[in-house]
Order: C-alpha cells, then structure tokens, then sequence
C-alpha cells in the first residue's frame, strides 16, 4: 500500500521532471537562430524572383525566360542543350505548342533517332520536358504534345508549362481547338 509521504515524493518528482522538459523546450526555442535581417532580404528577393519568372512564363515571352533559365543550368549536357534548342525552335512563342516528332528533330540535330532519344528522356527526367497525350473527338490518338517544366530547384514551387495547349500544327491552320491538359 502507497502511504501519503511516498504518494507526495511522486507527485513532487513528476513535477519536477515535467517542469525540467518545459525549461528544456523553452531553452532549445530561445537558443534557436530566428531569421536574421539579411536571411529575411535573401528570402524576399528569391520570392520577388520566382513571382517576376513565373510572371514571364505566363506571356508571349515564355519561350525567351525559358531559354534564358535552362541556359544557366549545369547539369545538362550540350547534347541535352541541343536537344532542347531544337524543341524550343519548334514551339510557339508562349510554349503552348510543341508537336515535333523524335525522327524530324533528330534530322535537325544530325544525329540519330536512338540518340536523341536518349537526351529526350534524360531531359524528360530531370524535369525540363514532359509529354501530353491527346484524344480527338472521335477517341483516337492526336500526336503527343512536348510541355515545357522546370523543376522545384530552378523555380520555387516548379513550373508546369501553359494552362491551355493549342493543337494546331501552324498558326495559319484555321481549324483551331484549345485543349486542356490532363494532370
């Protein structure tokens, strides 16, 4: 059977555990570094940034911002560079078509269908480019669409290409039709 005095030594020892964990915690919260001044500034003109790129990839000049970010990238080959000069010539000014196939850009680029295809799906991986099947009316297959990305690390939150896709094969085309892309 508990008597009161040891009820008390545990109740006073639980106290006094409970009120060592709050000084620890309120210790560890001052002790941690706050956001100074220059952190705050950094943040801030990285967010003016983001907002001033995704600004421009919303625009007719889509293509030129996109150009100029992907130039700036180390970690892809001058394969790779070429590969995706050759699809950014292809597509419209605000990258909301792109419909060239594998064979026509490798002639483009001089190199095999196999070798640009290995860029293609390098690029494809690290984030740069994707694709985008569409169905016409009637259920079948429309030529795949190339979108344009940029991944979390070149643009905060990432960059998925343009909302709305034209599938149109030139500007001249009459017969136009805006498509959704499908996540």
């Amino acid at each position: 059977m508990v008597t009161e005095v040891q009820q008390d030594q545990t109740l006073d020892i639980a106290h006094q555990l409970s009120d060592r964990a709050c000084d620890d915690a309120a210790r560890a919260a001052l002790e941690a570094p706050d956001e100074t001044r220059a952190e705050a500034q950094q943040r801030k003109r990285h967010e003016e940034r983001a907002a001033k790129l995704r600004a421009k990839l919303s625009t007719r000049g889509a293509k030129g911002a996109y150009g100029d970010l992907v130039v700036e990238l180390a970690r892809i080959t001058d394969a790779e560079h070429r590969v995706l000069s050759v699809l950014l010539k292809c597509a419209n000014p605000d990258l909301s078509q792109c419909f060239i196939s594998h064979r026509a850009a490798a002639a483009k680029l001089g190199m095999k269908v196999k070798a640009f295809q290995k860029h293609f799906y390098r690029l494809k991986k690290i984030g740069l480019i994707d694709t985008q099947e569409f169905r016409r009316d009637d259920g079948t297959q429309s030529p795949s669409g190339i979108i344009f990305c940029l991944p979390a690390d070149v643009l905060p939150g990432g960059w998925r290409g343009p909302e709305l896709w034209d599938n149109r094969r030139s500007p001249a085309t009459k017969r136009t039709r805006n498509l959704r892309r499908t996540a």
